[in-house]
């Protein structure tokens, strides 16, 4: 059974970030994450706020920050972080850009390996703002994606730049009932408990440092 809504009618994304956001909406659909109403409801939400598809799936409370950064992350097939531990490992690796820049690019260095420096991003695709960093900091530079919510939040607790007011909003709280067809056992649900405590677990951030 299809899960898409109105294929026939949607026009083909035109840039990276479409395709990522048609990408997630249709991940979050097939898996049973969201009903095609309630991915309905967030298009709006996104296009009456102007803000991303992943933002409005977690201001709705239609998913977990968890859940959602693992979605976004296998989407785009890059390690996604918590906001938490970039602000950390900002904070530990100190000055490698300057803050205006950091500001101006949108991005957080925030470790650095083996000549190898990890930078948290909202849009991972850049591969040219990629190379850009590698000739300025004259390191290798891989990118990690941070939501644009998280990182809007991470850089203003580092760099004191404000953050758009709704990024500080709680997300909406609803009791959703998950569609039969993807209806989990007791079973199901005690693994993704112990799922999730992993994915937020140091030891789980620390393996990012090694891909």
């Amino acid at each position: 059974m299809s899960h898409a809504i109105d294929l026939d009618e949607r026009p083909p994304p035109k840039t990276p970030e479409e395709r990522f956001e048609r990408a997630l909406g249709d991940r979050v659909l097939e898996a049973g994450l969201v009903t095609a109403d309630e991915l309905k409801e967030a298009a709006r939400h996104r296009k009456a706020r102007g803000v991303r598809l992943s933002t409005a799936l977690h201001a709705l409370g239609l998913m977990d920050e968890v859940r959602l950064r693992k979605v976004c992350g296998e989407v785009l097939k890059t390690p996604a972080l918590p906001g938490r531990d970039v602000v950390a490992g900002a904070r530990e690796l100190g000055d490698v850009l300057p803050v205006e820049d950091a500001v101006s690019l949108r991005v957080i260095p925030f470790a650095k390996v083996q000549g190898t420096l990890l930078i948290a991003t909202a849009e991972p695709w850049r591969l040219a703002l990629l190379d850009d960093l590698a000739s300025r900091t004259r390191l290798e530079v891989k990118a990690r994606f941070l939501d644009e919510g998280p990182l809007a939040l991470a850089l203003e607790e580092l760099h004191e730049v404000p953050a758009d007011p709704q990024f500080h909003e709680e997300p909406a709280r609803r009791e959703r009932a998950a569609p039969a067809a993807v209806a989990r056992t007791t079973r199901e649900r005690a693994a993704q408990r112990e799922e999730t405590s992993e994915l937020m677990s140091e030891s789980t951030f620390d393996e990012l440092y090694r891909r």
